[in-house]
């Protein structure tokens, strides 16, 4: 049996690892468990109970019956994991019989998606009959209102800019889509169709934001799904990333830092240091220089969009950049730190192939440019 000191010492451990990544359920995990052998049980269940909370708000529902399943051995009459577990199959999101233990081997749900907290469910919002293979949301369109799938399943995809749509996930009953509109920019980044015969909860942007203030669960679980859904648009628009293993992939995204930006912003400048490499999780911005000459004249080399990524020409030099760019619109973004993105382009052949073309392609815009002066 460890002793006290030895406890100390490990949860200390641990309580490091969680503050570098506070939404990372396993560290949740290990921390209530190390709580728990402390005898510090109450500490440990209110651990427990965020970890449950996360694995739903990603979709994994067996996982959070099997911690919500740690928290009723400890506590046989906690409310807040009986609540959970009887929220998630009343949604038909596990078996009815389905006993709260850990490891078990459920079959995963036909709808994925975060979960909407019950507090959204009491908002009375607009209730939409959806026809099979109705269009919900249309990618590029103005929207902001968020949905809650009361019935049937949608479908989540994205249109390509050469041939078809792209799926991206499927979500059901007690899901909801569109907090991309409602906190982004204000557009839908993707279809969303009826797979078929289903209603939905249209809720308005000011209720779901009023209601957000006021309710920590509810801030939380929408912020993460936003998130969440980012970094999807992310890997499923970037050709850059589609060169990775798709594990690699989500490690990178998941480990990006965000930043947000107003429209109007510069977001880098000719001449400022590069350390790394932006992408473009939704918004617009363009690239430009100024071309030299008696009369200095601004020239746009290219729009950048969801998906896209800026610095890669200074950042295969080591030079400071040479191209502005400014958002055009409100702006996600997410930024990886040089050593990151370079290491990766030698362990990943192919990633750094498509980095290199990346580069050359803004060099030949950057000349062309230069070159007519225009």
């Amino acid at each position: 049996m460890a002793s006290d000191d030895d406890l100390k010492v490990l949860l200390g451990r641990h309580l490091a690892a969680l503050e570098k990544e506070p939404e990372s359920p396993f560290f949740h995990v290990v921390v209530a468990e190390t709580l728990a052998r402390a005898g510090r049980i109450d500490e440990a269940l209110g651990h427990y109970r965020t970890a449950a909370r996360i694995h739903v708000n990603l979709g994994e529902y067996a996982d959070a019956a099997g911690v919500c399943g740690e928290v009723l051995r400890l506590a046989p009459q906690d409310t807040a994991a009986r609540s959970l577990l009887d929220g998630m199959r009343r949604r038909g999101l596990l078996a009815a019989e389905e006993p709260a233990t850990s490891g078990g081997g459920a079959s995963s749900p036909a709808a994925r998606g975060p979960l909407a907290p019950e507090a959204l469910l009491q908002l009375s919002g607009r209730r939409v009959a959806l026809q099979p293979g109705e269009m919900v949301l249309a990618q590029g369109t103005e929207g902001t209102d968020l949905l809650v799938v009361l019935d049937g399943e949608l479908e989540v995809s994205r249109q390509k800019l050469v041939g078809s749509e792209q799926l991206l996930e499927r979500v059901g009953a007690g899901a909801f889509v569109g907090e991309l509109g409602l906190f982004g920019d204000g557009r839908q980044h993707a279809n969303v169709r009826a797979r078929g015969a289903g209603t939905v909860l249209s809720l308005s942007k000011g209720e779901v934001l009023r209601l957000a203030r006021a309710d920590a669960e509810v801030n939380r679980t929408l912020r993460l799904a936003y998130r969440d859904r980012l970094e999807r648009l992310l890997m499923a628009c970037s050709p850059l990333l589609a060169a990775l293993d798709p594990e690699v992939a989500e490690r990178l995204v998941r480990d990006g830092r965000p930043r947000a930006v107003a429209a109007d912003t510069v977001l880098i400048a000719a001449g400022d240091p590069v350390d790394g490499l932006h992408f473009v999780l939704l918004g617009q911005a363009e690239a430009a220089i100024s071309v030299p000459g008696p009369e200095p004249r601004r020239r746009v080399l290219a729009q950048l969009t969801d998906g896209d990524c800026f610095d890669a020409l200074a950042l295969e030099r080591g030079e400071a950049a040479q191209i502005t760019v400014r958002s055009l619109t409100f702006c996600q973004l997410l930024w990886f730190p040089a050593d990151r993105i370079l290491d990766l382009g030698v362990a990943a052949p192919e990633f750094g192939r498509r980095l290199r073309r990346e580069a050359e392609r803004a060099q030949r815009l950057l000349e062309a440019c230069l070159a007519d002066g225009t």
